[in-house]
C-alpha cells in the first residue's frame, strides 16, 4: 500500500500535464487510463469540432442528448463548412426545420465560438447562407465568418449575441446598401478584425457616435482607397479605449492622407504593412502620442524599397520623435524580404539603430486561404 500512495498525483498535477499535450494520439491514448484522466483529455479532444452537412449536426445532437454522453460540457468551438448540400438543406425554406435542431444543439452544450468557412472547391460563391437559425448559442464570445455570402441581416445577427467579445470577418460579403433600422451592436465586443470585406460599413455600425467605445484591439487588413476615408473616423471614436491597432494598406492612390494616431493615447502595439507606399510611414507614425507604446512592428513591402531623397526629411523626423522619452519602453520589429536588407533600415533610422531599439525577421509574408494566416 505504501508502494501504491507514493506511486499517486494529485489531480491538479495530472490536470496540468494533460493540458500541456498537444498530440491527439496521445491524448486519445491517455483517456484509456483512468476515469480521471478521460475526462480531462475530453476537454481537449472536443473542444472543437466541426460539421459538414445536416446529418453531421442531427447526430451531434442524438449523441450530446444521450442520457450516457458526457461530451456536451467538453464541446466550445464550432466549425461549420459550408458544402453545397449545408447550404441547400438550411436555407429559407428550412430554417424553422434548422433552427429546432441547432436550439437542441445550444442546449446540450455551452459554446463559446462559432466559426463559419468554405473550401474553394466545394462552395459556390452565389449561394447564401441563412445565419438566423444560428443566433441561439447565447453564450457564443467570438464568431468567425469567413469567405461566405451571407444573408442582409448579418448585423442583426451578430448583435444577436450578447456576451460577444471578439469578432472576424475575412472575405464575407452581403447586400450592405439593404437600408434597414440599426440595431445596437453587442456591448461587450473588444476585438475586431475585418479583411476584404465591408470594412467600413461594419465600423461605422460598430461604432456609433451615440455610444461609448468599447473595441480595444483592431485588425483592418486591405485597405483599399475607398476604405481609408472611414478610418481616421473610426480611430478617432475608439481614442483611447484602443492598445493593439493591425493594418495592412493595399492603396492605388499615391496621394493620400495617412490617418491620425494622436487620439489614440493607449496603444501599446502597433503593426503596419504599407505594401506599395512605404512612403506613408513618417507621416503616419509621427501622429503616435501614446506613452503605453511597447511595440511597432513594421512589414517591408515585397519590393526593393530604397530611400528618395525627397523624402529623408521625413524619415529624420520620425527617426528623431521615436527617440522621446515618452516612447522609453518601444521596440521596433521589422520584417525584412528578400529583396530589402537590413541596411536600407539602417539608413531609414540611423538613431534608432544605433540606440538598439531596432531588431529584424527575415522571413517573407506568404498570403494563404485567410488573410489572418500571415
Amino acid at each position: 500500500m505504501a508502494k501504491l500512495d507514493a506511486l499517486f498525483l494529485p489531480p491538479e498535477i495530472v490536470e496540468l500535464v494533460i493540458d500541456h499535450i498537444d498530440d491527439r494520439g496521445a491524448l486519445r491514448t491517455c483517456s484509456l487510463v483512468s476515469l480521471q484522466w478521460v475526462l480531462r483529455c475530453r476537454i481537449h479532444l472536443f473542444r472543437s469540432v466541426t460539421v459538414q452537412n445536416v446529418y453531421s449536426i442531427h447526430t451531434l445532437v442524438e449523441l450530446l442528448e444521450s442520457p450516457f454522453s458526457t461530451l456536451g460540457g467538453a464541446i466550445r468551438h464550432l466549425s461549420v463548412e459550408l458544402t453545397r448540400a449545408l447550404v441547400s438543406s438550411l436555407g429559407p425554406e428550412r430554417a424553422e426545420y434548422a433552427a429546432s435542431y441547432l436550439t437542441r444543439l445550444s442546449n446540450a452544450c455551452a459554446l463559446e465560438s462559432l466559426q463559419f468557412f468554405h473550401h474553394q472547391s466545394g462552395f459556390s460563391s452565389n449561394s447564401e447562407i441563412l445565419l438566423s437559425p444560428w443566433s441561439c448559442f447565447e453564450s457564443l464570445q467570438v464568431l468567425s465568418i469567413g469567405a461566405v455570402k451571407t444573408s442582409p441581416d448579418v448585423f442583426d445577427f451578430i448583435a444577436s449575441f450578447p456576451k460577444l467579445r471578439e469578432l472576424e470577418m475575412d472575405g464575407a460579403h452581403w447586400n450592405h446598401w439593404v437600408s434597414k433600422a440599426p440595431c445596437t451592436p453587442p456591448k461587450n465586443l473588444r476585438v475586431v478584425r475585418l479583411s476584404r470585406c465591408a470594412a467600413d460599413a461594419v465600423l461605422n455600425w460598430l461604432l456609433p457616435e451615440n455610444l461609448p467605445p468599447t473595441c480595444s484591439s483592431l485588425t483592418l487588413g486591405s485597405i483599399s482607397d475607398s476604405q481609408l476615408i472611414t478610418l481616421p473616423r473610426a480611430l478617432k471614436r475608439c481614442g483611447p479605449v484602443l492598445e493593439q491597432l493591425s493594418l495592412t494598406l493595399r492603396l492605388v492612390n499615391h496621394n493620400f492622407v495617412p490617418p491620425d494616431l494622436s487620439q489614440n493615447t493607449n496603444i501599446r502595439y502597433l503593426r503596419i504593412e504599407p505594401d506599395l507606399y512605404f512612403e506613408a510611414l513618417p507621416h503616419l507614425l509621427c501622429t503616435l502620442t501614446s506613452t503605453s507604446l511597447e511595440q511597432i512592428e513594421l512589414v517591408m513591402p515585397g519590393r526593393a524599397a530604397r530611400l528618395q531623397s525627397h523624402d529623408a526629411a521625413r524619415w529624420a523626423e520620425l527617426d528623431r520623435h521615436l527617440l522621446r522619452s515618452q516612447f522609453s519602453l518601444v521596440s521596433i520589429k521589422v520584417q525584412v524580404h528578400k529583396a530589402v536588407d537590413e541596411d536600407t533600415i539602417a539608413e531609414y533610422l540611423p538613431l534608432c539603430c544605433a540606440r538598439g531599439i531596432v531588431s529584424f525577421i527575415s522571413k517573407p509574408v506568404l498570403y494563404l486561404t485567410r488573410f489572418f494566416a500571415i
